[in-house]
């Protein structure tokens, strides 16, 4: 049996977090940061052009019948979609990024003063 991981193509959150998302002050709290990075990050251009890429590579190392499961972020079902189009994948949370608590997605800043 092959297992294969992938992680999930390029993401604006990825691409941006030191000049946009993870901004401080941000306009948004923790939960509210989580809900945008869980719901609706998506991914950049660049991001697009790697699911394009696993998609030829994927086919020749697992072939055309893979087991898929994604975690119900955005950006991984966007992934999933992109590189294994017309492929269901069973979601789950427990692919969910590691979560801290309140303390997922503070700025330093909110969690230094907490």
């Amino acid at each position: 049996m092959l297992l294969t991981l992938v992680r999930h193509a390029e993401s604006i959150e990825n691409a941006t977090k030191h000049t946009s998302f993870y901004q401080d002050p941000r306009p948004w709290n923790s939960q509210a940061a989580h809900a945008l990075s869980r719901d609706l990050v998506g991914l950049t251009p660049r991001g697009y052009r790697q699911c394009q890429w696993l998609r030829t590579a994927l086919e020749k190392l697992v072939g055309r019948e893979p087991y898929v499961y994604s975690s119900p972020y955005r950006r991984a079902l966007d992934t999933v979609e992109l590189a294994l189009p017309g492929w269901p994948a069973d979601v789950t949370a427990l692919l969910n990024e590691q979560h801290y608590g309140d303390a997922t997605y503070m700025t330093k800043r909110e969690l230094f003063s907490t």
